[in-house]
C-alpha cells in the first residue's frame, strides 16, 4: 500500500506529535516511522489504517495518489 509520508508527516506535525510519540502509539519505531515519512518502506495495510486512525483522519488521507 502507497502512503504519502509527506501527508503523514504534516498531520502528525500539526497534531503536535513528535515522531517518537507517534511511532509509539502506533508500535512501531521511530526509524521504523521515519522510513514511511521518507517514503523508503511502505506500511503493511493494517499499519497504514492504525496510523490513519491514530491521526484521527480518513484512510484517503495519507494515500499517494495513483501512478498512471
Amino acid at each position: 500500500m502507497r502512503v504519502n509520508g509527506d501527508a503523514i508527516r504534516v498531520i502528525r506535525e500539526r497534531s503536535g506529535l513528535t515522531q517518537t510519540a507517534f511511532a509509539g502509539m502506533v508500535g512501531i519505531d521511530r526509524s521504523h516511522l521515519t522510513h514511511i515519512e521518507a517514503g523508503r518502506r511502505r506500511p503493511s495495510p493494517p499499519m497504514a489504517a492504525r496510523i490513519a486512525d491514530e491521526l484521527c483522519v480518513p484512510m484517503t488521507a495519507i494515500l499517494a495518489p495513483a501512478e498512471l
